[in-house]
């Protein structure tokens, strides 16, 4: 835990139910349920969960346990340690019908007696719910216990490589503040983080800084304010680094990295056991090899010319760059879209794509021209239509 923790308890935590319930009872629209359940899919590189059970570990409004049994899973667990977000999660188990196939329960990641009464499941699934709970890697790995037989492990960590200017520490004691704070104070530093933070990143780029509501919505069908308030209340709050976090779960829970969405706040990893790691990936990958030699500038950054990548006419675009993962032997390297600076300094398999270059550092600083591994650009290219969803009535 980070020493700025120590002195705070497990029950000294921003009250993030009451945030999920004010969600779902003024955000919730069919639209934000059918983003959530593609979005889902798309993480998990699956076309649907049928004849897959789904463990949901802090469900916290629920939309994505919901999301899980309408994509088809033939059982969903779900549990929360708050007591609001495990009732707002038993509205929309409510509105669902009460499908007698999917369970919501209190329950404590960290608790020997709560996990006794957990069975594995096929896919166990946290997304930004770890670092919070004041143990985070006793959590993660409490988490992959349950992970089935040739099953997927899908979490979201906060990451540190994302937080160089501020610094992790700066937000720590945002968050702090955040939690004294009256409703007054609350509600002004929530525009106060809207405006530096997503205002006027869109202007700089001549962008109608209120159209990201809309785009965010379309993404995890989440809310970009509910989100917000998440982000500066949550606590217990601890940073995990990319490649801290592959190194983990490879070194200690026998986990492989196979696909990775980085460049957010949070960073979406999807794991498999090792030995079953050739049979969870699904999709069509696309892939060219980096071709070298690669020009070596300052410190630990390297460059080296973008190969012909298909459909590269909107290359500059990040929706482009983002579809595109650069790998180091078969493990997908951390933080895409990085500052040039942060790659030169920091390293740690950092990269950037920028016109006709890319710009990356190796995972361990070391020369990528003499160091023996391979460098390839990969992505995605399809996966299995969706099917329909499973009926909820919201009206």
């Amino acid at each position: 835990m980070n020493s700025s923790q120590d002195q705070a308890s497990r029950e000294d935590r921003y009250e993030f139910g009451n945030n999920w319930r004010n969600f779902i009872e003024t955000q919730l629209n069919q639209q934000r349920l059918e983003s959530s359940r593609l979005n889902l899919l798309t993480l998990l590189n699956l076309g649907t969960l049928e004849e897959k059970t789904f463990l949901d570990i802090g469900c916290g409004s629920g939309l994505h346990s919901l999301a899980a049994w309408q994509s088809g899973a033939s059982q969903v667990t779900s549990f929360d340690y708050d007591p609001q977000s495990v009732e707002t999660t038993q509205r929309l188990h409510a509105l669902a019908g009460s499908p007698a196939n999917w369970t919501v329960n209190r329950g404590d990641i960290l608790d020997p007696a709560f996990l006794a009464t957990l069975s594995p499941h096929d896919i166990v699934y946290s997304w930004g719910v770890l670092h919070h709970t004041g143990a985070m890697w006793d959590a993660v790995r409490n988490a992959s216990r349950f992970v089935a037989e040739n099953g997927l492990f899908c979490i979201a960590l906060y990451t540190s490589d994302a937080y160089w200017r501020p610094s992790t520490d700066f937000w720590l004691t945002v968050k702090q503040r955040y939690n004294r704070a009256g409703e007054f104070e609350r509600a002004a530093m929530e525009w106060w983080y809207f405006w530096r933070f997503v205002a006027l990143s869109e202007l700089r780029h001549f962008r109608n800084p209120f159209r990201r509501f809309q785009k965010y919505e379309k993404s995890r069908g989440m809310s970009l304010w509910t989100d917000i308030r998440d982000w500066l209340g949550g606590w217990p709050m601890e940073f995990a680094g990319i490649l801290e976090t592959r190194t983990f779960c490879r070194d200690h829970l026998g986990l492989k990295l196979l696909w990775m969405s980085a460049g957010e706040a949070c960073t979406e990893y999807l794991f498999s056991h090792q030995q079953d790691a050739s049979q969870a990936q699904a999709a069509e990958i696309q892939e060219v090899q980096l071709p070298g030699p690669f020009r070596h500038q300052t410190k630990f950054a390297f460059v080296t010319r973008l190969p012909q990548l298909p459909d590269d006419r909107a290359i500059n675009s990040p929706s482009t760059q983002s579809q595109w993962v650069l790998f180091e032997d078969e493990e997908p390297l951390t933080f895409p879209r990085a500052k040039k600076k942060a790659i030169a300094v920091q390293g740690g398999g950092r990269y950037q794509i920028s016109g006709t270059e890319i710009r990356f550092s190796s995972s361990d600083g070391t020369d990528p021209n003499v160091n023996g591994r391979t460098y390839r650009l990969r992505r995605r290219i399809s996966s299995p239509l969706a099917p329909p969803a499973r009926p909820v009535n919201i009206s």
